[in-house]
Protein backbone atom coordinates (compact mmCIF):
# COMPACT_ATOMS: atom_id res chain seq x y z
CA UNK A 1 0.00 0.00 0.00
CA UNK A 2 1.27 3.78 -0.72
CA UNK A 3 1.76 6.17 2.25
CA UNK A 4 1.03 9.33 1.60
CA UNK A 5 0.61 12.51 3.74
CA UNK A 6 -3.39 11.99 3.24
CA UNK A 7 -2.92 8.10 4.41
CA UNK A 8 -1.28 9.07 7.91
CA UNK A 9 -3.84 12.14 8.57
CA UNK A 10 -6.57 9.65 8.22
CA UNK A 11 -4.67 7.12 10.11
CA UNK A 12 -3.74 9.59 13.18
CA UNK A 13 -8.01 10.78 13.07
CA UNK A 14 -9.20 7.29 13.17
CA UNK A 15 -6.61 6.69 15.97
CA UNK A 16 -8.36 9.93 17.80
CA UNK A 17 -12.07 8.80 17.12
CA UNK A 18 -11.08 5.49 18.29
CA UNK A 19 -9.50 7.01 21.38
CA UNK A 20 -13.16 8.16 23.10
CA UNK A 21 -13.80 7.13 26.15
CA UNK A 22 -16.89 5.43 27.22
CA UNK A 23 -17.89 4.61 30.64
CA UNK A 24 -20.59 2.45 31.91
CA UNK A 25 -22.34 1.88 35.68
CA UNK A 26 -23.97 -1.56 35.80
CA UNK A 27 -26.65 -1.56 38.78
CA UNK A 28 -27.58 -4.79 40.30
CA UNK A 29 -29.15 -4.25 43.86
CA UNK A 30 -32.31 -4.36 45.61
CA UNK A 31 -33.96 -6.13 42.93
CA UNK A 32 -33.08 -3.26 40.22
CA UNK A 33 -31.13 -3.73 37.11
CA UNK A 34 -30.16 -1.10 35.08
CA UNK A 35 -27.19 0.33 32.93
CA UNK A 36 -26.00 3.84 32.05
CA UNK A 37 -23.64 4.33 29.52
CA UNK A 38 -21.87 7.66 29.12
CA UNK A 39 -19.96 7.98 25.52
CA UNK A 40 -17.90 10.56 24.77
CA UNK A 41 -18.65 12.13 21.53
CA UNK A 42 -16.91 15.42 19.90
CA UNK A 43 -18.26 18.41 21.55
CA UNK A 44 -20.75 16.52 24.39
CA UNK A 45 -21.44 12.76 25.91
CA UNK A 46 -24.44 10.44 24.88
CA UNK A 47 -26.07 9.06 27.74
CA UNK A 48 -28.28 5.90 27.41
CA UNK A 49 -30.55 4.24 30.26
CA UNK A 50 -31.94 1.08 30.58
CA UNK A 51 -33.48 -0.17 32.94
CA UNK A 52 -34.23 -3.90 33.00
CA UNK A 53 -36.45 -4.37 36.17
CA UNK A 54 -37.15 -3.04 39.57
CA UNK A 55 -38.38 0.86 38.90
CA UNK A 56 -42.10 0.26 38.78
CA UNK A 57 -45.29 1.74 40.34
CA UNK A 58 -45.63 -0.04 43.12
CA UNK A 59 -41.79 0.64 44.19
CA UNK A 60 -42.09 4.10 43.67
CA UNK A 61 -42.61 6.15 46.77
CA UNK A 62 -44.31 8.77 44.40
CA UNK A 63 -45.16 6.68 41.25
CA UNK A 64 -46.17 10.28 39.18
CA UNK A 65 -42.47 11.54 40.10
CA UNK A 66 -40.73 8.69 39.42
CA UNK A 67 -37.10 8.27 40.30
CA UNK A 68 -33.59 11.00 40.37
CA UNK A 69 -30.85 9.71 39.56
CA UNK A 70 -27.17 11.43 39.66
CA UNK A 71 -23.52 11.15 39.11
CA UNK A 72 -22.01 11.23 42.66
CA UNK A 73 -18.68 12.53 43.36
CA UNK A 74 -17.40 8.92 45.01
CA UNK A 75 -17.05 5.58 44.17
CA UNK A 76 -18.82 2.94 45.78
CA UNK A 77 -17.16 2.09 49.25
CA UNK A 78 -16.84 -0.66 51.93
CA UNK A 79 -19.05 -0.37 54.65
CA UNK A 80 -17.52 1.07 57.43
CA UNK A 81 -18.88 -1.52 60.26
CA UNK A 82 -19.19 -4.48 58.07
CA UNK A 83 -16.19 -3.97 55.40
CA UNK A 84 -18.60 -5.37 53.14
CA UNK A 85 -19.81 -3.64 49.97
CA UNK A 86 -21.91 -0.71 50.87
CA UNK A 87 -25.61 -1.00 49.96
CA UNK A 88 -26.65 2.52 51.24
CA UNK A 89 -24.61 3.92 48.31
CA UNK A 90 -23.67 6.63 51.40
CA UNK A 91 -20.24 6.24 50.64
CA UNK A 92 -20.48 7.84 47.24
CA UNK A 93 -21.00 11.33 48.90
CA UNK A 94 -22.47 14.19 47.25
CA UNK A 95 -23.42 14.88 43.58
CA UNK A 96 -20.69 15.21 41.47
CA UNK A 97 -20.29 19.02 41.55
CA UNK A 98 -16.95 20.34 40.45
CA UNK A 99 -18.38 23.61 39.55
CA UNK A 100 -20.06 24.43 42.46
CA UNK A 101 -23.28 24.90 40.61
CA UNK A 102 -25.14 24.01 44.24
CA UNK A 103 -23.07 26.46 46.76
CA UNK A 104 -23.23 29.63 44.44
CA UNK A 105 -27.00 28.64 43.89
CA UNK A 106 -27.62 28.41 48.03
CA UNK A 107 -25.52 31.86 48.06
CA UNK A 108 -27.17 33.64 45.71
CA UNK A 109 -30.66 31.95 46.06
CA UNK A 110 -30.45 30.66 49.10
CA UNK A 111 -31.21 26.51 47.80
CA UNK A 112 -30.04 25.14 44.80
CA UNK A 113 -32.69 23.70 42.16
CA UNK A 114 -31.69 22.49 38.46
CA UNK A 115 -33.34 24.38 35.81
CA UNK A 116 -33.63 22.33 32.94
CA UNK A 117 -33.79 25.57 30.20
CA UNK A 118 -30.38 26.87 32.06
CA UNK A 119 -28.71 23.31 32.51
CA UNK A 120 -25.00 25.28 32.63
CA UNK A 121 -25.64 26.35 36.09
CA UNK A 122 -27.20 22.68 37.09
CA UNK A 123 -24.42 20.42 39.02
CA UNK A 124 -22.43 18.52 36.26
CA UNK A 125 -23.93 15.24 38.04
CA UNK A 126 -27.40 16.48 38.20
CA UNK A 127 -28.73 14.39 35.36
CA UNK A 128 -32.77 14.00 36.41
CA UNK A 129 -32.27 17.85 36.93
CA UNK A 130 -30.97 18.32 33.47
CA UNK A 131 -33.08 15.70 31.93
CA UNK A 132 -35.68 14.22 33.96
CA UNK A 133 -36.26 11.67 36.12
CA UNK A 134 -36.77 8.04 35.39
CA UNK A 135 -40.80 7.70 34.90
CA UNK A 136 -41.95 4.81 36.85
CA UNK A 137 -43.50 2.12 34.48
CA UNK A 138 -46.06 -1.30 35.55
CA UNK A 139 -42.95 -3.72 34.90
CA UNK A 140 -40.19 -2.04 36.13
CA UNK A 141 -38.87 -1.15 32.63
CA UNK A 142 -37.10 2.29 31.25
CA UNK A 143 -35.26 3.42 28.50
CA UNK A 144 -34.08 6.69 27.61
CA UNK A 145 -31.29 8.40 25.99
CA UNK A 146 -30.02 12.28 25.47
CA UNK A 147 -27.27 14.35 24.79
CA UNK A 148 -25.62 16.19 27.94
CA UNK A 149 -22.37 18.84 26.87
CA UNK A 150 -21.28 19.36 30.28
CA UNK A 151 -20.24 15.88 31.58
CA UNK A 152 -16.45 15.69 31.56
CA UNK A 153 -14.11 13.32 30.54
CA UNK A 154 -10.18 12.39 31.29
CA UNK A 155 -7.91 15.38 30.12
CA UNK A 156 -10.09 17.89 31.31
CA UNK A 157 -10.72 18.69 35.51
CA UNK A 158 -13.71 17.81 37.22
CA UNK A 159 -14.38 14.46 35.10
CA UNK A 160 -16.33 11.53 35.56
CA UNK A 161 -13.44 9.29 36.39
CA UNK A 162 -14.01 7.76 39.61
CA UNK A 163 -17.50 8.50 40.25
CA UNK A 164 -20.54 6.66 40.47
CA UNK A 165 -24.37 6.02 39.42
CA UNK A 166 -27.36 6.70 42.47
CA UNK A 167 -30.78 5.93 41.83
CA UNK A 168 -32.92 7.67 44.29
CA UNK A 169 -36.52 6.69 45.17
CA UNK A 170 -37.66 9.82 46.78
CA UNK A 171 -34.50 11.07 48.08
CA UNK A 172 -33.81 7.69 49.49
CA UNK A 173 -30.73 6.17 47.73
CA UNK A 174 -31.93 2.37 46.52
CA UNK A 175 -29.09 1.90 44.01
CA UNK A 176 -25.72 2.28 42.78
CA UNK A 177 -22.93 1.42 40.94
CA UNK A 178 -19.40 2.71 39.45
CA UNK A 179 -18.49 3.72 36.84
CA UNK A 180 -16.28 2.03 34.90
CA UNK A 181 -14.29 2.90 31.91
CA UNK A 182 -15.06 0.33 29.39
CA UNK A 183 -13.42 1.85 26.00
CA UNK A 184 -10.69 4.79 25.53
CA UNK A 185 -7.24 5.74 25.96
CA UNK A 186 -5.45 3.20 28.76
CA UNK A 187 -3.41 4.74 31.64
CA UNK A 188 -0.05 5.27 30.57
CA UNK A 189 2.25 4.00 32.96
CA UNK A 190 5.23 6.30 33.91
CA UNK A 191 8.26 5.27 33.11
CA UNK A 192 10.67 4.89 36.15
CA UNK A 193 13.58 7.30 36.09
CA UNK A 194 17.20 5.28 36.13
CA UNK A 195 18.81 6.09 39.69
CA UNK A 196 22.59 6.64 38.72
CA UNK A 197 24.72 4.28 40.91
CA UNK A 198 27.68 6.62 42.66
CA UNK A 199 31.25 5.08 42.16
CA UNK A 200 33.06 3.02 44.97
CA UNK A 201 34.65 5.14 47.16
CA UNK A 202 38.03 4.85 48.43
CA UNK A 203 38.66 4.52 52.27
CA UNK A 204 39.54 7.37 53.80
CA UNK A 205 42.88 8.09 55.43
CA UNK A 206 42.93 7.02 59.52
CA UNK A 207 40.79 4.12 60.51
CA UNK A 208 40.47 1.65 58.10
CA UNK A 209 37.33 1.31 56.25
CA UNK A 210 36.39 4.73 56.95
CA UNK A 211 33.99 5.84 53.93
CA UNK A 212 33.15 9.84 54.48
CA UNK A 213 30.58 9.81 52.30
CA UNK A 214 28.21 7.58 54.62
CA UNK A 215 28.23 10.23 57.25
CA UNK A 216 27.05 12.78 55.40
Amino acid sequence: MKVTLFTVVALVCAGIAQAQYEYKATINMNGIKADVTIKQKSKTAGVKVNVQKGLTKKFATVPEAGFAYHIHAAPVGKDAKTGKDDITCMTTGGHHDPSEAAPKAVKKYGAYKCNSLDPKNCEQGDLSGKHGNLAATKDGKIKASYEDPYILFPGKKGNIKGKSIVIHNNGTRVACANLVQVKGPKPVKPTPTPVPVPPPTKAGKGKKGFIPHLLQ
